[in-house]
């Protein structure tokens, strides 16, 4: 399959959010999620390695001045441009990768599902959730298809 890289960036941002927030799904779109993000989390690691190398070519490295250490790197204001311009080029790169898109069947589910939610003091309570919203949809874009 051939995916613009920005792509993958948006899809695996969803996948990543799908499986933190444990959306009730059945246990084939569970795994054929689980599957890809681990497929793309490889390809997302290259696409940030590019991204360091954009930061650190357009920007300096920030010293915090009580410590000496390094605090990262940081793109300057004049150079912002050039590296933004630079970056979207690197996202509208296609590259092959071997995936199959998930099909829209595996990923259906109840419109809303009730899940139990627990309170950062302890209580607990229910809420109903989409699955898998029209946002996280348009966002996956081309790793899903219709059966």
């Amino acid at each position: 399959m051939k995916i613009k890289t920005g792509s993958i960036l948006q899809a695996h941002m969803v996948l990543k959010r799908l499986i933190e927030e444990q959306r009730p799904l059945a246990s084939k779109g569970k795994y054929r999620i689980a599957r890809l993000f681990t497929l793309l989390d490889a390809e997302l690691r290259i696409i940030e390695e590019q991204r360091i190398i954009l930061i650190k070519k357009y920007g300096y490295e920030v010293i915090d001045e009580e410590t000496k250490a390094s605090k990262g790197w940081q793109v300057s204001e004049q150079n912002m441009d050039n590296f933004q311009k630079e970056w979207s080029g690197l996202m509208e790169d296609e590259i092959e990768i071997n995936c199959e898109p998930i099909p829209l069947s595996v990923l259906d589910s109840p419109p809303l599902v009730e899940v139990e939610v627990l309170g950062g003091d302890g209580s607990r309570s229910t809420k109903n959730v989409d699955p898998i919203t029209i946002q996280d949809f348009l966002l996956l874009g081309d790793f899903v298809k219709e059966d």
